[in-house]
């Protein structure tokens, strides 16, 4: 049985979808996540200039969705529904050494942190276009 966590260490690009300030959803997607602890607890490194990260702030209300193959012909979508938070970087410590990791990598100018706290999720087989 595939689960969130087998989806979520099997994929390649994470779409995070917030809601813009016309009630119309805005979508970015990210390469990686910066930590995680299950699929309950991920954080995210942005730029604070971002537009998702002013859509977080003024609705913290988001979703998470990626996807993995894992059958031939099939791929299997997670959907994340939660909110964000964003975090001091001072309270980092549990996460620091990714904190520094990204910092040094990505070095944005104005850097923040984004938690997203899971509160339900579904999972679901779609079959894969096969392009014939």
């Amino acid at each position: 049985m595939v689960t969130a966590e087998t989806i979520l260490e099997h994929t390649h690009a994470y779409g995070i979808s917030t809601i813009n300030e016309n009630g119309f959803p805005k979508t970015l997607i990210l390469q990686s996540i910066m930590s995680r602890f299950s699929f309950v607890t991920l954080y995210f490194y942005l730029d604070k200039n971002t537009d998702i990260v002013k859509d977080i702030q003024a609705n913290p209300k988001a979703a998470i969705a990626c996807y993995a193959e894992f059958d031939a012909g099939y791929v299997t979508t997670l959907n994340l529904k939660g909110t964000f938070t964003l975090v001091e970087l001072d309270d980092v410590t549990n996460i620091s050494e990714d904190y520094k990791r990204y910092d040094s990598n990505l070095s944005y100018e104005n850097p923040c942190i984004l938690l997203f706290e899971t509160l339900s999720f579904d999972i679901e087989k779609i079959k894969k276009y096969s392009g014939k």
